[in-house]
């Protein structure tokens, strides 16, 4: 089960890093700049966040499924933000200028 869930997060973070890059060669360069560094705070607020949610499986052998399928929920709503931005419609005040 363990390796479902880790083989799970890693399609799910490749498929994030395609729609990532999408979205960077769509925008200018401070958008590029500055969307590195928000996918760098979030990759860090992720992490965070799976190991403090499931902080009460740390020590059993659970804990790399439960941290891998945190990893894949919070990945997949990246994914669709991401999405968002990158399939915005030019003149929308939500989107980044790209």
């Amino acid at each position: 089960m363990n390796q479902c869930a880790k083989q799970q997060a890693i399609t799910t973070d490749t498929e994030l890093k395609s729609v990532y890059q999408k979205l960077s060669e769509k925008t200018d360069a401070e958008g590029q700049v500055r969307l590195q560094t928000a996918q760098e705070a979030w990759v860090t607020y992720r992490t965070k966040e799976c190991k403090f949610k499931n902080r009460r499986t740390a020590d059993g052998s659970v804990h790399p499924m439960v941290i891998s399928y945190c990893y894949t929920n919070m990945t997949q709503e990246r994914i669709k933000t991401l999405q968002a931005q990158l399939d915005c419609e030019e003149g929308h005040l939500a989107c980044t200028k790209q």
